[in-house]
């Protein structure tokens, strides 16, 4: 697993961190977050880290065995009580250090590195923002948003989407919100800035409608992007 994946891994248990209250009748010596290595099992992991499967598995409710693989950060439960306040505090620090290294490693300031790491820049916001922390109540991400080429059509019609904010290289599903259902009309894969510009066919809508949306979504549906209304014209 790439460095980018250790980091989306890093942002993904930054997001439980705070959920976390339990304690562990054993010490760790991983520290508070620690990463699987290469083909190493959760029972080596756990032999590595002293701390039981059992309480590995409990700290991190979210993951499932399936998800267990090398890069995977799992949050460690400590033996001495500790507030999600502190455990916070740890994996934040944790995380500074890593992604500071990888901006360092790719020639990036560390606000240029996240804006090309948009769903890491995602998630740490959402974290920022579940701890009440100041300066991250922005939007997700700089510019993230979706334009339609026209603001309305006859269903046949060719319109331009243009997407960006989305995951880098992610295979996203374009379609529109037709009578409150997803209707899909094509799939496609985001650069690896997370843009996306495609041409779609205006669909075929009921009588009784309109007007429809634009959405563009990752296909594991984390970021959906929706556009203004676009309306609707009768063929003449």
């Amino acid at each position: 697993m790439n460095k980018a994946n250790n980091l989306k891994a890093l942002g993904a248990a930054l997001l439980m961190a705070p959920l976390l209250s339990g304690v562990a009748s054993a010490q760790s010596r991983c520290g508070d977050a620690e990463a699987l290595r290469a083909d190493e099992s959760i029972g080596a992991f756990a032999e590595r880290c002293n701390v039981p499967v059992e309480a590995i598995l409990a700290a991190n409710p979210d993951v499932s065995r399936d998800e267990l693989q090398g890069g995977l950060v799992l949050l460690l439960p400590q033996q001495e009580e500790r507030s999600w306040a502190d455990r916070a505090r740890d994996a934040v620090r944790d995380a500074g250090r890593q992604i500071e290294g990888a901006a360092t490693e790719a020639g990036r300031s560390v606000s240029d590195y996240l804006s090309d790491q948009p769903d890491l820049n995602r998630d740490i916001l959402e974290f920022g923002e579940r701890l009440g922390l100041p300066g991250v109540s922005a939007p997700p991400d700089r510019g993230a948003g979706i334009l339609v080429g026209s603001t309305a059509g006859v269903p046949g019609d060719q319109v331009e989407v243009t997407a960006t904010g989305l995951p880098g290289g992610a295979e996203v599903l374009v379609g529109a919100i037709i009578q409150d259902e997803f209707v899909m009309l094509t799939r496609a894969t985001a650069d690896t800035a997370g843009r996306l510009n495609v041409e779609v066919e205006v669909p075929e809508v009921p009588e009784t409608e309109d007007e429809i949306q634009f959405v563009v979504r990752t296909s594991d549906g984390r970021v959906s992007l929706g556009s203004e209304p676009f309306a609707i014209h009768s063929r003449t």
